[in-house]
């Protein structure tokens, strides 16, 4: 599970900033998974601003 952010810079290069939910945040298979709005304070405040996921914390998946 990721949460993404797309954007275009200045001269129309399309680019992603992408992250990964640690598996101890995932939601319920039951859950509704529509994507919401994007809450950044929200995110860091939850998680924290410096916590590696995914290859950074030495996962290869």
């Amino acid at each position: 599970m990721s949460k993404s952010f797309y954007a275009k810079d200045p001269d129309g290069n399309e680019f992603e900033l992408m992250w990964r939910v640690p598996r101890e945040d995932w939601p319920a298979e039951d859950a509704d998974l529509r994507p919401g709005a994007l809450d950044l304070q929200a995110a860091i405040e939850r998680w924290g601003a410096d916590l590696a996921t995914g290859s950074a914390a030495g996962s290869a998946s």
